[in-house]
């Protein structure tokens, strides 16, 4: 009888840790996609080469503000 009640909680605690693992797997690749996506996500909201920073930056406020003018 001792033994049933040990086998059990064993494999409560490995389910937990396998839960736990899987869980650690996911944040971790989310963290890694994230990183390695970031620098394209800065290279498509630049400006034009024809546009300044300082009139790039007002008309995405611009856009912020009303849509029409995205």
């Amino acid at each position: 009888m001792t033994r049933l009640f040990k086998e059990s909680s064993e494999g409560r605690h490995s389910g937990f840790k396998f839960h736990l693992l899987e869980w650690l797997e996911m944040f971790c690749m989310q963290i890694l996609l994230t990183l390695a996506l970031w620098p394209l996500k800065l290279i498509y909201k630049r400006p034009k080469p024809d546009e300044t920073w300082p009139a790039w930056q007002a008309n995405q406020k611009l856009c912020r503000i009303d849509r029409r003018y995205c």
